[in-house]
């Protein structure tokens, strides 16, 4: 009968990746990932493998360096993105491990065009065209006066809804 004895101390165990928290991060920013809370328990040196899983339509984001433990990326598209880390240890892969940033909703800028002088009981057509969104999003308008003259009855008319 010949017996088998494993050495439990040269077990290597698979290594931990830890792709960092979650973000949210303003449209077309420079998005920084960090695996630097990945581990080995054996205290074996570790290589990073990053890839983009997830990206908004139409975006065209890579990563500047999948072996980096701290890679970037440019947010190009309003959206949702998922990135992922591998981690391995020279000879072992770990699970793998995501994480989601998502760019936020950003204010839309109102321009309500120059400034005019006009007649008493001149109608005033007030443009707002070249209001912008950096989102994309569909905007609308709602016109108010923020001061009128003493005794005066003028009334805002909103017409049309979008851009």
């Amino acid at each position: 009968m010949i017996a088998c004895i494993e050495d439990i101390n040269n077990i290597n165990h698979a290594p931990i990746a830890d792709a960092g928290p979650d973000q949210t991060v303003a449209p077309d920013a420079t998005v920084i990932l960090d695996g630097s809370n990945s581990y080995d328990q054996d205290g074996e040196l570790l290589y990073f493998l990053w890839s983009l899983v997830t990206t908004p339509t139409d975006s065209t984001a890579e990563l500047d360096d999948t072996s980096a433990m701290m890679p970037s990326f440019q947010a190009d598209k309003s959206g949702e993105y998922v990135a992922e880390l591998i981690v391995n240890d020279g000879e072992v892969d770990s699970l793998a491990n995501s994480v989601k940033i998502t760019t936020e909703n950003t204010r839309p800028v109102a321009h309500a065009g120059a400034d005019q002088s006009k007649f008493i009981a001149d109608t005033v057509i007030l443009d707002g065209s070249a209001s912008t969104d950096v989102d994309g999003d569909l905007i609308s308008f709602q016109w108010s006066f923020s001061l009128v003259p003493e005794g005066s009855n003028a009334i805002a008319e909103n017409h049309g809804n979008g851009a």
